[in-house]
């Protein structure tokens, strides 16, 4: 088996870690620092878990770190069985499992997304399959990003040019914004007190301060930004 630079760095990381945590108390609080961990918790088997034996609670979750697509792991105390979830989603399915504990990272910076479009800093993923604003919102966290906060003209014109290319027929994609105070104007969900430094709305829009609290870019205003009931299911894009 070929052994990568980047895996390398890992382990070299991972023994930094153990040889500073030299006691088994040290190294629980660490892993509670890394994840939240659930009591009497296990993660779904599926498609995307190994079940790997571990000595540890703490060592299951370092074999976790390991795995860049690693976001979700278990650990069975009795028979010492570790299973790590590399769906990449940090909302992976749990079962309630006696003597089981599920670790979920409190961070997590998914590896490179083969689907994503790159503009500056950011990736964003274009995701067809429709939801809810609040599901979009959580099924982007749950993969480690937010819902898109487009904050400059530059970044708007790639966005939309994306989507023009695409002509997927999509009624409209939500965005990262929410009427936080019932008025004229949306916020960013990472700014809820701040004005958008960029707006690109539709020309008598947002116009339903306390119906239509969420942000949608709609196909047939050439992807301009319109408030939009939440409930609504469309598509919708995800930043990382």
């Amino acid at each position: 088996m070929m052994i990568l630079e980047s895996d390398c760095l890992k382990i070299c990381v991972v023994m930094t870690v153990v040889m500073v945590c030299s006691s088994s108390s040290e190294f629980s609080e660490l892993t509670e620092v890394i994840f939240n961990v659930h009591r009497e918790e296990s993660v779904l088997s599926s498609q995307y878990s190994d079940d790997v034996y571990a000595e540890s609670l703490p060592l299951c979750a370092l074999m976790c770190l390991l795995q860049e697509k690693c976001c979700v792991a278990s650990f069975y105390d009795q028979t010492y069985m570790c299973r790590l979830d590399k769906s990449e989603n940090c909302c992976a399915a749990t079962i309630i499992a006696v003597g089981s504990r599920a670790l979920k990272r409190n961070k997590y910076y998914p590896p490179a997304c083969t689907e994503c479009v790159i503009f500056g800093n950011s990736s964003y993923k274009i995701i067809e399959v429709t939801a809810t604003w609040s599901e979009a919102m959580n099924n982007c966290t749950c993969l480690g990003g937010i819902l898109a906060e487009i904050e400059t003209e530059a970044e708007s014109n790639f966005i939309t040019n994306e989507l023009f290319t695409r002509n997927t027929g999509a009624t409209g994609y939500w965005l990262g914004g929410y009427n936080f105070n019932s008025d004229s104007d949306l916020e960013w969900i990472s700014q809820p007190n701040e004005r958008m430094p960029y707006p690109n709305f539709a020309p008598g829009e947002p116009n339903q301060p306390t119906s239509e609290k969420c942000l949608m870019a709609i196909t047939n205003y050439n992807f301009e930004w319109v408030d939009a009931p939440c409930q609504m299911t469309v598509a919708y894009i995800c930043e990382f």
